[in-house]
């Protein structure tokens, strides 16, 4: 008992992933790097309909940067200078997308290869081929 919750203290009791970064970067302030990263902000197309009474002679349409405005008459049959006439306002803010640059810092981890993995590899196969050939030759005698 007093075993296992030694064991499960020491486990989560353990350095964050924080604290062995900020040690790397204190130990060698090159591995943080500025890097310029891309980000785009994307708008969709947005349109807005409404319809009001109004004295309008004939369609038309307002063409902005971006923005289409779109005033159309309801067909109706009275004159249209006594009578307000029902109108539609039809406004569309077209797609638009935005592109940013950021310097983001960034941590350049350079990976070293060991050297001494092959050789590791190679005692190891040595050790098992010598392990089973002692077990094959006290099987023969």
């Amino acid at each position: 008992m007093k075993t296992s919750a030694a064991l499960l203290i020491f486990l989560l009791t353990s350095c964050s992933a924080g604290w062995h970064l900020r040690k790397a970067i204190s130990k060698d302030p090159s591995i943080l790097t500025e890097k310029p990263v891309e980000v785009s902000i994307f708008r969709p197309e947005i349109t807005v309909d409404s319809a009001a009474n109004v004295h309008v002679a004939k369609p038309f349409v307002i063409i902005g940067e971006g923005i289409t405005t779109t005033v159309t008459r309801f067909i109706t049959n009275t004159p249209c200078d006594t009578i307000p006439i029902p109108i539609a306002v039809e406004t569309t803010l077209e797609a638009d997308s935005v592109k940013v640059v950021v310097n983001v810092p960034q941590v350049v981890y350079e990976e070293k290869e060991n050297k001494y993995v092959g050789a590791l590899i190679w005692i190891g196969i040595f050790i098992a081929f010598v392990y089973v050939a002692g077990k094959f030759v006290g099987r023969i005698r």
